[in-house]
């Protein structure tokens, strides 16, 4: 944060009457450990908030729009965005395990484990081709009623 933003955030919260009051009065301020905690979980909450938006503006997923009625917007268009852009963005690659690329041919001596490996990483190609199947517009279609949902299997 800049020294400008901060001094309006200083205003802001001054001006709205949120200062302690002994901090006006020109007091040494109390601890209050209610105010303390309120102040660790709001933040807390916020950062929870902002961190995902962040890694999908830095993704290039959404755009800051300024002025009133600001925030993020989509910077390409939904029919554009795959879920799986959006999973990668926000949680990083999309993979079964995290075990890195198999080995073959004897490569190692635990070529048992390899095998299982390959069989993780195959699991991580599915996983990544399915949610690169799927669009916000698609989303959007199913939500709205607009397109079938997909299939759901209830023997799993």
């Amino acid at each position: 944060m800049t020294v400008r933003t901060l001094t309006r955030v200083g205003a802001l919260i001054a001006g709205l009457g949120l200062a302690s009051p002994a901090l006006a009065q020109g007091a040494a301020p109390a601890i209050d450990h209610g105010d303390t905690a309120w102040i660790l979980s709001a933040t807390a909450l916020v950062l929870f908030m902002t961190l995902p938006g962040l890694a999908l503006f830095y993704a290039g997923l959404v755009r800051s729009k300024r002025g009133v009625g600001g925030g993020y917007v989509l910077a390409r268009g939904p029919e554009e965005i795959t879920l799986a852009d959006i999973v990668s963005a926000v949680d990083g690659p999309i993979q079964a395990g995290d075990f890195g690329l198999p080995h073959t041919d004897g490569a190692c001596e635990h070529e048992g484990q390899c095998v299982l490996l390959a069989v993780w990483w195959d699991a991580g190609e599915r996983m990544r081709e399915y949610l690169t199947g799927y669009t916000l517009a698609d989303m959007a279609a199913m939500a709205q009623g607009d397109a079938p949902w997909p299939p759901v299997s209830a023997s799993r």
